[in-house]
């Protein structure tokens, strides 16, 4: 996932490591009519935790590599070795204490939805 800024200004965003960024990116997949599936990180027990942050520079971009293993929920995606389905990403950020004191950039921003055909191995 790219996430862009597109502002005049540097944001900060949660790095993905720490509890505050570990859910700030999911998933939405179609398949078909029926009603979208919601797939995101599930919760994790941290050892070692600060709200730390990545600058993003104007016009720049920060890349998030995804792999979709066995810390995202991803059991209720159907089971097939080929399926057409419609897959959004979700940048989601709440207001909080630890927000604000960081100035990291909070809201909800969506892509666009883009077709792809799921292959599982």
């Amino acid at each position: 996932m790219v996430l862009t800024n597109i502002s005049n200004e540097s944001q900060s965003v949660w790095e993905t490591w720490n509890s505050w960024g570990s859910q700030t990116i999911s998933f939405e997949f179609k398949f078909g009519n029926n009603p979208p599936i919601l797939v995101a990180r599930g919760p994790e027990e941290f050892t070692k935790n600060i709200p730390s942050t990545f600058l993003i520079p104007p016009g720049e971009h920060k890349v998030y590599p995804i792999r979709l293993d066995k810390w995202w929920d991803v059991r209720s995606i159907p089971k097939s070795t080929e399926t057409l389905v419609g897959l959004k990403a979700i940048y989601e950020v709440p207001n909080t204490r630890e927000a604000a004191n960081y100035n990291v950039w909070t809201g909800r921003v969506e892509s666009d939805v883009y077709k792809f055909t799921l292959r599982q191995w």
